[in-house]
């Protein structure tokens, strides 16, 4: 039977912001409507749910950033034909050296 996994509940803000640090940093290299969304998604976790580790001034602070990423993201599928995320990581792979 599945058991959802315990995470230490003083990293989960931590590992969210990590994770929003990382889609930035894959944004920043290779500019993508699925990134982009992936990283208002990340946002609106950051500001919206309870997360230990997350102050009022961060949770401020992310809220701010989420429309100027919403705007990012439509103006990115807009520009692009999208691509599906599995597409985005077999290009990603093919172009890693082995």
């Amino acid at each position: 039977m599945y058991e959802k996994p315990k995470y230490p509940t003083a990293d989960r803000g931590e590992v969210v912001e990590a994770a929003l640090c990382f889609l930035m940093s894959r944004y920043a290299a290779q500019p993508c409507y699925w990134i982009s969304c992936a990283i208002v998604h990340h946002l609106e976790i950051l500001s919206e749910q309870p997360l230990v580790g997350i102050t009022s001034s961060k949770k401020q602070l992310y809220a701010r950033l989420a429309p100027s990423w919403r705007s990012i993201a439509s103006h990115q599928q807009i520009r692009e034909k999208p691509v599906q995320p599995a597409q985005l990581l077999v290009s990603e792979y093919r172009n890693t050296k082995h």
